[in-house]
């Protein structure tokens, strides 16, 4: 089997299961059966799995397949630059309390307005992943090294429309007000007038955490998937 093959057929495990286990019949049926916390580790355990499978996999096959261009020399300066907003979203979007979380799901703030990053979208997890996939496409021109990193993009987009559809039919009450207010497309409810950029509630904390990140990550490269 070809590595391109299997490197799309690993994402469709992870993203399928994914996806799979969090949709509404099967999630609601699993919680009753094992409990919240049990099925969050359950959740978590076949993500985890499935995704060290994928990233193994293109561990050891980098720049596997077809070449579909020869990237310049200039593009990983983008790449770089891709990574800042990347890794900020990412950061921010963990550190910024949301209503439909695992966070949140086990007591934790259930915000009806958003407020920090998710003025911005509503799903920073999402985007941050998104540039991360987009950002390496553009410095690595092989078929598998395409398929992996879009693979980030594609579930990125997936999950998140999945996510929004799934949490206004059976989530919590506060997630409705919430999605009103808020854009998935980053800035279009800035752009629309639903909100306002409120730099002052981006904490300086993750900024930081994100900046020095960026640092490790550079240091670190290459690396098994640099």
């Amino acid at each position: 089997m070809d590595v391109e093959l299997r490197l799309a057929l690993g994402w469709l495990l992870f993203g399928g299961t994914h996806i799979l286990l969090s949709s509404t019949p099967v999630r609601t049926r699993l919680i009753a059966k094992l409990g919240m916390a049990r099925f969050k580790g359950l959740y978590s355990l076949v993500a985890l799995a499935t995704f060290i499978a994928l990233v193994v996999l293109f561990a050891n096959n980098r720049h596997a397949g077809s070449l579909l261009f020869v990237p310049p020399a200039w593009m990983s300066h983008l790449t770089e630059l891709l990574m800042v907003p990347s890794l900020l979203f990412i950061v921010l979007g963990a550190r910024t309390p949301q209503p439909a979380t695992t966070a949140s799901d086990f007591g934790g703030a259930r915000p009806t307005s958003p407020s920090g990053v998710l003025r911005i979208t509503r799903h920073p997890l999402n985007t941050g992943v998104i540039l991360l996939g987009l950002a390496h496409m553009l410095s690595n021109g092989a078929a598998g090294d395409w398929i992996f990193w879009g693979g980030f993009v594609v579930y990125g987009i997936i999950s998140a429309i999945h996510q929004d559809r799934r949490t206004l039919t059976s989530g919590p009450p506060e997630f409705k007000p919430f999605h009103a207010q808020s854009s998935a497309i980053p800035f279009t409810a800035i752009l629309s007038g639903r909100q306002q950029l409120v730099l002052r509630e981006l904490r300086w904390q993750s900024v930081l955490i994100s900046l020095v990140l960026l640092v490790i990550i550079r240091l670190l490269h290459p690396s098994p998937l640099g």
